[in-house]
């Protein structure tokens, strides 16, 4: 998401981010599915740019129209007043010195919520990159679900990858409470 000097952590910069690790657990479930990766990342990464570019000319264009109304009003407003900077102005110029922090979407906190749920539902006492993946796919409405449907990733051909993923510690029950407040921590 910085990289692409966004503000919002979107669900298709949270799937780059899990398929950046090679060793991940989404990773891993995505190639035994037999995802490309690589090609799937550089595809994705196209697709992003692209609506980038779109969303660029969308606001240039509103602020185009902006910047008319505000000339009006700040050749006005001058001519009112000559004055110094407000200490608040100064405010803000320095806070723009800082770096900023990044949120994340609705979508992605959805989706983080599925993934606890997932998690919770296939009895692992932790929530990893694979239920986050599945928590992105069940998010319906976003570009990161909607890529790894076009590369015809099935939710429950992943969901069965997860559950048989070696190396992980289980519940006894899905409803044990050591793994619901472990999931939860998320």
């Amino acid at each position: 998401a910085r990289r692409a000097s966004s503000l919002l952590i979107t669900p298709e910069y949270l799937l780059l981010s899990l398929l950046s690790y090679e060793e991940s657990r989404a990773v891993k479930g995505l190639q035994k599915l037999g995802v490309n990766i690589e090609l799937f990342v550089d595809e994705l990464r196209k697709v992003i740019k692209a609506l980038l570019v779109v969303q660029e000319k969308v606001v240039a264009e509103e602020k185009t129209a902006e910047s008319v109304k505000a000339a009006v009003g700040v050749v006005e407003a001058e001519q009112k007043l000559d004055r110094e900077p407000a200490e608040e102005e100064k405010k803000v110029e320095t806070a723009d010195l800082l770096q900023p922090t990044l949120a994340l979407t609705t979508m992605v906190e959805h989706a983080i919520s599925l993934a606890r749920e997932e998690a919770h539902r296939l009895g692992h006492v932790e929530v990893d990159t694979d239920h986050v993946l599945l928590g992105l796919m069940t998010e319906a409405d976003g570009l990161a679900s909607l890529a790894l449907h076009v590369w015809d990733v099935k939710t429950k051909e992943l969901r069965q990858e997860s559950e048989n993923m070696p190396g992980r510690e289980k519940c006894d029950s899905p409803c044990e409470s050591k793994c619901g407040s472990k999931v939860n921590e998320l």
